[in-house]
């Protein structure tokens, strides 16, 4: 995954009337955290953080005068009536230090079992795996055209990707296909038995 630049400028204003005005003025503010180093207030220009989000990474390059920080994207605040970002979380990374994100996992094909009248099941939409910035997967593509009735994918089944480890243990179920039970017929037993004599 690669770093995204985006220029931002140091914040100093403080409040919720403050950070009101700056959202009207199509500013977002943000911090960057972590790294055990103060916490630093920013400002991101509204269009470059679009920009960013439609981009895919998580990864961020942020420079601010002649420095450059990286981070990646921790939290999104957006407001449920308006859909308007609110403010954004960053944590800072080191490029060649390993870290954990969450990565969404992408079925790929149609399950046999489904034909078999299963039902395919996803478990997991996204997985956290641990690797260093730069080799983090915008996502993981599993196929799944193999899978049967009464099969489960876990963990140790997923393609092996360069860099990374799956931070969930091997014997973790990701998806499977069950059998669709019908009811029915055990309900009406179940309700016979329970009738009140007459």
């Amino acid at each position: 995954m690669e770093f995204i630049q985006i220029e931002v400028t140091e914040r100093d204003e403080r409040g919720t009337r403050a950070m009101r005005k700056l959202r009207q003025e199509g500013l977002i503010p943000a911090v960057v955290y972590g790294a055990q180093r103060k916490n630093l207030p920013i400002v991101i220009p509204g269009e470059a953080l679009d920009g960013f989000l439609r981009s895919g990474s998580h990864l961020v390059e942020l420079k601010m005068a002649d420095q450059t920080r990286d981070a990646i994207l921790r939290e999104v605040q957006v407001d449920t009536t308006t859909d308007q970002i609110l403010h954004v979380d960053f944590l800072r990374v080191e490029k060649g230090v390993a870290i954990q994100d969450h990565v969404p996992v992408v079925f790929k094909g149609h399950a046999k079992g489904v034909n078999e009248g299963g039902l395919f099941q996803a478990l997991h939409d996204r997985l956290l795996v641990e690797a260093r910035p730069r080799d983090l997967p915008r996502e993981i593509l599993v196929d799944i055209n193999e899978l049967g009735l009464d099969e489960s994918l876990l963990i140790r089944d997923l393609p092996e990707i360069p860099g990374v480890t799956y931070v969930l243990g091997e014997d973790e179920i990701v998806a499977q296909v069950v059998e669709v039970r019908e009811t029915g017929d055990v309900d009406e037993e179940a309700g016979d038995e329970g009738a009140a004599p007459e």
